[in-house]
């Protein structure tokens, strides 16, 4: 899933722009790693950012400079699969 950023994010003068991120359609045992068990119920936005480096391969430098409106657009999308919204992979 592709998620346009409505304020692309420079990490270095000259760089060129992130203007969006690729995320994972699944979601693994893996990127759950080093997460408290508490997450599923009621996630930090810690918890949220951290999944959604894991599921776009982007890392904090990324994800911190992430305008609210764009952060608020990742955080759902992580939601959705913590709380069962998007599903995991196929099913038979």
């Amino acid at each position: 899933m592709q998620i346009k950023l409505t304020k692309p994010i420079v990490l270095a003068p000259g760089a060129s722009p992130i203007e969006e991120l690729n995320m994972r359609e699944e979601i693994c045992a893996g990127d759950m790693r080093f997460l408290r068990v508490g997450a599923l119920a009621d996630p930090t936005i810690d918890d949220l950012l951290t999944l959604a480096g894991r599921l776009t391969g982007q890392g904090a430098a990324v994800l911190n400079k992430l305008a609210l409106s764009d952060m608020d657009t990742v955080v759902a999308e992580v939601l959705g699969f913590l709380v069962g919204g998007r599903g995991t992979g196929k099913t038979q």
